[in-house]
């Protein structure tokens, strides 16, 4: 009987030991791309590039880390061949003085991907409409996120009319992620609360965003 319930209690811990997979099991996966400097789509050759995991604590202690590293050919293109280590999101990277920069982020893990574009420096124009339904008068004052100069507020005198405000030409995108770099835009009149009016980038193109002004 001793015998008996000692194997079951070893059985028991082997079944759930490889029900765990360790950093590194499990099937291959496969992330293509091409790396550009900029929006002028030149691509960027011989240039170090690696996949990073972000860590996560699990079994063991942290799982992550750099799952692949590559360099691009003479027309920029890359390619991982990687197996997952059990952290959260992936990041492809390249090296910049004692560390890395990140040149896209919030790549899902546990997948293959093709033909991922990633850019050295991304922008989009971002182009500022206003639609009126109420004009106000020259007493009132709009104050509206600008994103030719973000370090102040652009100020704006009524009464308000229907159209473009302003453009913003190559602003830059900073925190470039897989599923779509969103951004906010700030505005209120006069005394009024703030109202945060979220968007989401077109890469490489204008950004409109329409501001309702009631």
């Amino acid at each position: 009987m001793y015998y008996l319930t000692l194997t079951s209690i070893i059985l028991l811990f082997s079944s759930c030991k490889d029900d765990i997979d360790s950093p590194g099991d499990g099937p291959t996966y496969t992330i293509t791309g091409k790396l550009y400097q900029d929006c002028s789509m030149q691509s960027v050759a011989n240039q170090a590039v690696d996949l990073f995991q972000e860590y996560s604590t699990g079994v063991g202690g942290l799982n992550g880390g750099i799952l692949a590293q590559t360099t691009t050919d003479v027309n920029g293109k890359f390619t991982f061949n990687f197996k997952d280590m059990d952290g959260f999101t992936e990041s492809i990277r390249i090296p910049a003085g004692q560390g890395y920069t990140k040149l896209l982020e919030n790549i899902p893990q546990n997948q293959s991907i093709s033909n991922i574009d990633v850019f050295i420096s991304l922008t989009s124009n971002i182009q500022i409409s206003l639609q009126v339904s109420n004009t106000y008068t020259s007493s009132d004052t709009l104050f509206i996120t600008d994103f030719r100069n973000l370090s102040e507020k652009l100020k704006v005198a009524g009464p308000f009319l229907n159209g473009t405000l302003y453009t913003a030409i190559n602003f830059p995108i900073l925190n470039k992620k897989y599923t779509g770099n969103g951004e906010s835009l700030g505005y209120k009149i006069n005394n009024g609360n703030w109202i945060i009016l979220p968007f989401t980038f077109n890469n490489c193109d204008t950004t409109i965003i329409n501001v309702p002004i009631n």
